[in-house]
């Protein structure tokens, strides 16, 4: 029923290359992808919020503004969720792209709920999104 080296199926192996063979063979296929992993899509300069990372969508409560979500645990004090600041910078964005902003939290300027906004000095696309 089996040839008279049954132990070695495929032959005999040469055991200096034994090695390099299996793992040629046990290295997972790599994937590229251009979508940013969840750890590149959501960020923000715990200290003082001077940067934010996240995805942007139309805001509910300000008529032309963005909502940016960069945090989806919401560990800080505004739940990892601001309203930008309308801003013309932001008019070249489709709801759902990954950007970066830079700027401040503005605690005069609030939504009608009296959450403070964010005002960006500068936004940089990270990915289009959906």
């Amino acid at each position: 029923m089996f040839e008279a080296d049954a132990s070695e199926p495929f032959g005999r192996v040469d055991s200096s290359q034994l090695e390099a063979t299996a793992s040629a063979y046990r290295q997972p296929r790599r994937v590229v992808s251009s979508a940013p992993s969840p750890t590149q899509q959501y960020g923000y300069a715990q200290a003082d919020h001077s940067w934010l990372r996240g995805i942007i969508s139309p805001d509910d409560e300000v008529p032309n503004a963005f909502n940016i979500t960069y945090d989806l645990v919401g560990n800080d004090e505004y739940a990892g969720n601001l309203t930008l600041v309308p801003n013309g910078q932001l008019s070249q964005f489709k709801p759902g792209a990954i950007v970066e902003v830079r700027g401040r939290v503005d605690k005069i300027t609030t939504t009608p709920l009296g959450k403070p906004m964010y005002r960006i000095t500068s936004v940089k696309l990270i990915s289009s999104g959906l």
